[in-house]
């Protein structure tokens, strides 16, 4: 940790559209954030484990023990709320995608590609910041969370689904490329800020057979 924070100091860019991209990531990250949790509601995850266990709130950072059965129920529940959130996310790009008004720092506008690469920016920056570990098979269930380059993966997975099925077919290559892009894009800046060699097999790995089976039962 010292030796971390030797090398990591926060500043903020002094360039005015730098500042104002971060602000726009940043906002981007909570909304996310705040739609998962609303999702809790109104999806009624939280009326039903308090019907089932008495829990009066959901526990996001494992406040709580759960059994194997339990954390993969709440997995389930996780993943829901993933799902609507980035629902919500996906439907506020497409109204932008329409706008007259544009950020600065997407003049010209290039197209809805363009929207999809800043909210993957946003979410795998969030992913990385929660904690960098590597998909592991045996733990899949260890959690009232899928693991975090598992969940990475789905919450992909889902925005180019329903870009394509509640935004436009046609956008699927671009949503692939363009959230792909994203999260190489933040993989390989968390590098240069840590100081460490770019590895992209703790996500790679989630995509394969085990990662995929297990994301299709929780679903």
């Amino acid at each position: 940790a010292d030796a971390m924070n030797e090398k990591v100091h926060l500043s903020t860019p002094k360039n005015r559209l730098r500042q104002a991209f971060a602000q726009h990531i940043q906002q981007q990250a909570i909304m996310f954030l705040i739609g998962h949790e609303l999702a809790h509601i109104s999806r009624g995850h939280v009326d039903y484990l308090r019907m089932k266990r008495g829990l009066k709130f959901t526990s996001e950072i494992g406040w709580t023990r759960s059994s194997v059965v339990e954390a993969e129920e709440r997995q389930c529940l996780e993943q829901d709320a993933d799902v609507r959130s980035i629902g919500s996310r996906v439907y506020s790009m497409k109204l932008t995608s329409v706008s007259d008004s544009m950020p600065p720092w997407k003049s010209p506008f290039t197209g809805p590609g363009q929207l999809m690469y800043d909210w993957s920016v946003s979410i795998n920056i969030l992913f990385r910041l929660f904690g960098d570990v590597r998909f592991v098979p045996r733990a899949l269930n260890a959690s009232n969370h899928p693991p975090l380059p598992l969940r990475r993966a789905m919450c992909e997975l889902a925005a180019v689904s329903m870009i394509q099925t509640n935004w436009d077919p046609s956008l699927e290559e671009t949503a692939r490329r363009s959230i792909g892009s994203g999260r190489w894009d933040v993989e390989r800046a968390f590098a240069v800020i840590l100081g460490d060699e770019m590895s992209v097999e703790r996500f790679r790995d989630a995509f394969r057979a085990q990662g995929y089976d297990y994301a299709v039962s929780l679903e």
